[in-house]
């Protein structure tokens, strides 16, 4: 716990140098008048997501023990704010309208959207071609971002906390819910949690009885991210939520 409030704390990831004439903001590292560098200084960091209820349920959800309270500080006194994206191929839009406020507000954003794939991906050659087109986005204007290894948000929540949310849903969720946790683990971090099997992904459950998928093609709807809050610390722990988000919630404090 020591060691990953140590990281998280460390000296600011934005480095800025100041000058007693005309600020540089296109520079590497940029280079600003006292005036510009205090305005930046006063700028919350803007984390632009898919939508702010749902992100910032999952956000909240699963911020490791040990970050718990200091990013729990920075979202109460503004340092931190969620910016609804309004999906991911919104992502081209939005960073053009803050592009027009100014390199300030690029600066100070950080894109965080959903991978959407299928299937595992290590390169940016095996994401869908709106996840890459977001990515390049962020890339050109040199905002900084983070894609989920995993499909989307959803699919960091444990099967025993949805099991506990199913409980109070359809049947039919039930049945989904039940099938999904007797899937391999990297079947299920991929799984389309809110729709089911999509058309065009069946081979990927080759290996999943036929009363399973039928059970998977159900719709658990857009409210399937109100699992989270059924979640424990424990089982984020053992689904790997921890080991992997603990590097992105150290980066974003390291920002604000």
């Amino acid at each position: 716990m020591d060691s990953q409030q140590r990281q998280a704390l460390a000296p600011s990831a934005i480095e800025v140098r100041l000058t007693s004439g005309d600020s540089d903001w296109e520079g590497t590292p940029i280079v600003l008048n006292v005036v510009d560098a205090i305005d930046l200084l006063n700028r919350p960091l803007d984390i632009l997501v898919e939508d702010a209820t749902s992100d910032g349920l999952f956000l909240t959800g699963t911020v490791p023990t040990p970050l718990r309270a200091k990013w729990e500080e920075l979202v109460k006194d503004g340092s931190i704010r969620l910016q609804t994206l309004g999906g991911v191929t919104h992502v081209e839009r939005r960073l053009a309208e803050r592009q027009q406020q100014g390199r300030g507000a690029l600066i100070r954003s950080f894109v965080l959207i959903d991978s959407d794939a299928p299937a595992p991906w290590g390169t940016p050659g095996e994401l869908p071609e709106a996840t890459a087109r977001a990515r390049e986005s962020a890339l050109r204007r040199r905002v900084p971002f983070h894609i989920l290894t995993r499909r989307m948000a959803e699919n960091y929540i444990s099967p025993p906390a949805f099991n506990a949310w199913a409980q109070q849903q359809s049947k039919d969720k039930q049945g989904h819910v039940d099938a999904f946790a007797r899937l391999s683990t990297g079947r299920q971090h991929h799984h389309h949690l809110k729709k089911g099997i999509r058309p065009g992904e069946e081979a990927y459950y080759a290996a999943v009885s036929n009363a399973d998928q039928e059970l998977l093609k159900h719709s658990l709807g857009d409210k399937a991210y109100r699992a989270i809050s059924h979640e424990s610390e424990a089982n984020l722990r053992a689904y790997g939520a921890h080991k992997e988000l603990t590097p992105l919630f150290q980066h974003l404090i390291r920002l604000a």
